[in-house]
């Protein structure tokens, strides 16, 4: 049997110290030798440890989830929404899912919606070689290596990556890059590793292309990584996933190009969301792109590209010469 809280108010302190309040009232409720009431609120069968990470996953992710929840954003006649998706429907919500809402009882089918980017980040950290397997012989960063990526390169699953006109005619090689991505829930500086995955928001696939001529020749990245429709992402964010226990696959035209679990990150979740917080602060909706696993294609126009994650979704997108 699992007890329930009748109510909990979360207090405004930071997530460790949230913890260790609701941990104590908690305890105090339920221990004998804490509260001369004993049994009064909670039950001799009680699961303690399971309503404890229950609690702590409800308050430090703001009251919204206690199980896994799948957000999409969304277009629907003309409008754009988020929601909620369970099996084929999406459930309107009031706001970003960073923020507080309410659940509407608008629905659609989510065949009748254009399922759009997760989220419209104000800046996008990316993480550079993050798996051996992607190294190429060379030595692994001593601690993560961010980059940026610009914001207007973000795309949904199903928009068109578009091979800009210079990168044709240079013969630029152009090769997608399968990520786990975080979407941070809400503001984050000199955060613990024991207290990152408090403060994000859910999991997203991410693809980081790269132009390799450029990124290997230009002083700066700037237009390797950050060309209009270099950051697909998509196409849901979910909540509650472990970021250290999932395969990651990535496809062209079908052929498995890329594939490793996130176990085999150098700088796991925790030590990147530590790392970037010491001097830069992520804010709620933020994307961070935690690194590619080996050494994928080339892709060219009439291509398709697939990142996939299976608790998360296939983020699919086709390739074009711009024109």
């Amino acid at each position: 049997m699992l007890c329930q809280p009748s109510q909990i108010h979360p207090s405004r302190h930071s997530p460790k110290s949230e913890r260790f309040t609701i941990s104590l009232i908690l305890k105090s409720q339920y221990n004998p030798n804490m509260n001369p009431m004993k049994n009064a609120l909670w039950p001799k069968n009680c699961e303690w440890d399971k309503l404890l990470r229950t609690v702590e996953f409800d308050i430090l992710r703001g009251g919204h989830q206690t199980k896994m929840t799948k957000y999409a954003r969304y277009e629907a006649h003309g409008e754009i929404a988020y929601g909620i998706v369970e099996g084929d429907q999406v459930t309107q919500i009031t706001a970003a899912p960073y923020e507080d809402y309410e659940v509407t009882d608008h629905s659609h089918r989510l065949n009748e919606v254009k399922i759009l980017a997760p989220v419209v980040p104000n800046k996008v950290v990316a993480i550079g070689l993050n798996y051996r397997s992607h190294l190429g012989g060379r030595e692994g960063p001593k601690v993560p290596e961010p980059f940026f990526k610009t914001t207007s390169s973000v795309i949904g699953t199903g928009e068109n990556v578009i091979i800009p006109k210079d990168a044709i005619t240079e013969g630029v090689s152009v090769q997608p890059e399968a990520e786990l991505s975080l979407v941070i829930g809400k503001t984050a500086k000199h955060v613990s590793k024991e207290d990152a995955l408090g403060y994000i928001l859910g999991y997203t696939c991410g693809n980081d292309m790269s132009a390799r001529d450029w990124q290997a020749n230009d002083l700066q990245w700037w237009r390797a990584k950050s060309s209009d429709t270099f950051t697909p992402l998509g196409p849901y964010i979910v909540t509650d996933l472990d970021p250290s226990a999932l395969r990651l696959i990535g496809r062209i035209n079908g052929k498995v190009v890329q594939e490793q679990v996130t176990s085999d990150l150098l700088h796991d979740v925790p030590t990147i969301m530590e790392f970037v917080t010491r001097v830069m602060t992520l804010n709620p909706g933020d994307v961070v792109m935690t690194g590619t696993p080996g050494r994928p294609d080339n892709v060219k126009e009439g291509d398709v590209m697939e990142v996939e994650i299976a608790e998360i979704g296939t983020l699919s997108n086709p390739v074009v010469n711009e024109s």
